[in-house]
């Protein structure tokens, strides 16, 4: 099925965030914990999240060690200090954000992202900057994999 896109304008966005590498094979895992982390900080700091928990992958590819680098966590109203690992970040967002749904499981994913791909072609337009996934079902609440959402933004120019 191929996902609604359309253009939307977004401000940058702080979040509290936790930077990571590994696997493809082990991203889920990492990001549930993760997650888990930054809402912990963010209870003991006594900032609410102000979304859903989101992912941002930098580079889209892995690393020469078969790793992919990717920065998890929550927006927040303003930035935060952090502690250890959890520290702040600004997603940029842009003038022009690319935004599409995915419904159904992670894995089917890339599905989403080629046709934001394609859509940006056709359209002349060219990433501005890291695509974030910000994932809108709890697959602990929603334990049907065809159920999930999963919105991916990609600023562009």
């Amino acid at each position: 099925m191929t996902p609604e896109i359309e253009v939307q304008e977004m401000g940058p966005e702080p979040a509290a965030v936790i930077r990571f590498a590994a696997p493809v094979s082990q991203i889920g895992e990492q990001v549930g914990r993760i997650f888990g982390e930054v809402m912990s900080y963010l209870q003991s700091a006594g900032i609410p999240p102000v979304g859903p928990p989101f992912t941002v992958y930098p580079d889209m590819e892995a690393d020469a060690d078969g790793n992919w680098h990717a920065i998890s966590g929550f927006p927040v109203a303003r930035a935060v200090v952090g502690n250890g690992r959890v520290e702040p970040y600004e997603w940029p967002g842009g003038d022009k954000v690319v935004v599409a749904t995915h419904v159904g499981p992670y894995d089917a994913l890339e599905h989403t992202y080629n046709a934001i791909r394609s859509w940006m072609q056709e359209h002349n337009l060219e990433s501005a900057g890291p695509m974030k996934e910000s994932y809108l079902s709890d697959p602990d609440q929603q334990p049907d994999p065809s159920e999930w959402r999963t919105v991916i933004f990609c600023p562009a120019a």
